[in-house]
């Protein structure tokens, strides 16, 4: 796949995840690709939960800790999913 043809999706992913939580946005905080280190190295999406007590209905929030790290793959990229 050349430069050209490249699908961007960090962008739609950050922000469908962001519509999905909307309801929740007082009590997260989303930092959009992340650094890990001075180095290229980041992560899609941190969320990090500022009110311990608000409990998060959507599936997607049920397991939220405090900081929750979102990485999108591509179906052809094989994810082993862990947990921080």
């Amino acid at each position: 796949m050349d430069e050209n043809s490249r699908i961007y999706w960090h962008e739609p992913f950050q922000e469908v995840l962001q519509l999905e939580l909307n309801q929740y946005k007082d009590s997260l905080r989303f930092d959009n690709d992340h650094r890990l280190s001075e180095e290229a190295l980041r992560m899609d999406v941190v969320v990090i939960k500022k009110d311990k007590d608000v409990q998060i209905d959507k599936n997607i929030g049920k397991v939220f800790k405090g900081t929750n790290i979102f990485e999108y793959k591509s179906e052809s990229v094989t994810f082993t999913p862990g947990i921080l």
